[in-house]
């Protein structure tokens, strides 16, 4: 299933691409790796199919002949586990996390690499672009990310955020940390979990403007309610888990942080179209506060004090 190399070939990057039940997209991402212009030799994919009913080895079997590709196949046991047992199997000096739903440019490991040459223990994070500009909720959901991104890029105290849709960093210190928190099971807050331990033990973090992936993630009404909802379960977690190691308070965004994200799209674009966005992003803050208060009703968060990120497999 995978291109054999020789031993003095070990790839440089190490693309792990967790998976659950997108076949059409994850086809589309992994295209997206064939025309890289980064070459071939020195990068490897590895799809981690966190127990998707629908099988996955057709799909990255097609791959085989045009990428160095594997695939880990493993029980549903969330995001955070799956890219775990993905980087568990990884060669590469550095690991290059891509969501299933994200498709990358051209040139996205070129300039990842790049950014290596100058920062080679850091970690990466580059840009993340909306692949679906006709999709309102697609769009909301990627003016959020883009708001906080910033927010969190231009931030000089505190701990700074990035997306696992689009990061990189070296193999031995993601293993050294305990890698991605696998107490959290849905696709929210365990990379913010992730960087916020990174800055705790002293490794530094780069933005990568130019490094960039266009992320295709089709939303409807019940599906971007959801999203949000699970966003806000996460944020109480990893809330929650900075402050045990913090031994601060549990704290939040100012005020002034959310007042800005219900002007950011009105910023941004143009038209009446900003003004649906803009009732879409209150709407997510709403769907995102309930997340939040099922996970105090629920008393679940008071076990999370105490929980210690999960080792590495």
């Amino acid at each position: 299933m995978s291109i054999p190399t020789p031993a003095e070939s070990r790839p440089l990057l190490s693309v792990i691409v967790p998976i659950y039940n997108r076949p059409r997209q994850l086809a589309a991402c992994l295209e997206g790796l064939v025309c890289s212009a980064f070459p071939r030799h020195r990068f490897e994919v590895i799809v981690s199919d966190d127990g998707s009913p629908e099988p996955m080895e057709p799909i990255v079997a097609a791959f085989g002949h045009r990428l160095r590709i594997s695939l880990v196949t493993h029980p549903n046991t969330g995001p955070a586990a799956a890219r775990n047992r993905g980087a568990a199997r990884a060669q590469g000096s550095y690991l290059a996390f891509l969501d299933s739903d994200c498709v990358p440019a051209r040139d996205w490991l070129t300039a990842v690499a790049s950014h290596l040459d100058r920062t080679p223990d850091h970690l990466l994070a580059g840009a993340t672009a909306n692949g679906l500009p006709h999709n309102p909720f697609s769009t909301a959901t990627q003016l959020i990310f883009s708001y906080a991104a910033d927010f969190y890029r231009r931030r000089e105290r505190g701990a700074r955020f990035f997306n696992s849709s689009n990061l990189v960093l070296p193999a031995d210190q993601f293993r050294r940390l305990g890698g991605f928190d696998e107490s959290y099971p849905l696709a929210a807050g365990e990379d913010y979990d992730l960087c916020h331990r990174w800055q705790q033990a002293g490794y530094g973090m780069t933005y990568c403007p130019d490094a960039v992936v266009y992320h295709a993630h089709s939303l409807t009404l019940a599906g971007f309610c959801r999203q949000h909802y699970a966003y806000g379960r996460g944020l109480l977690r990893c809330r929650l888990g900075i402050a045990r190691r913090t031994g601060r308070r549990l704290q939040g965004e100012p005020l002034s942080y959310y007042v800005e994200l219900l002007r950011f799209p009105l910023r941004q674009e143009r038209g009446a179209r900003r003004w649906l966005h803009t009732l879409l992003v209150a709407l997510s803050q709403a769907a995102t506060a309930a997340g939040v208060l099922r996970e105090i009703v629920s008393g679940r968060w008071q076990a999370l004090t105490s929980r210690q990120a999960a080792p590495m497999p």
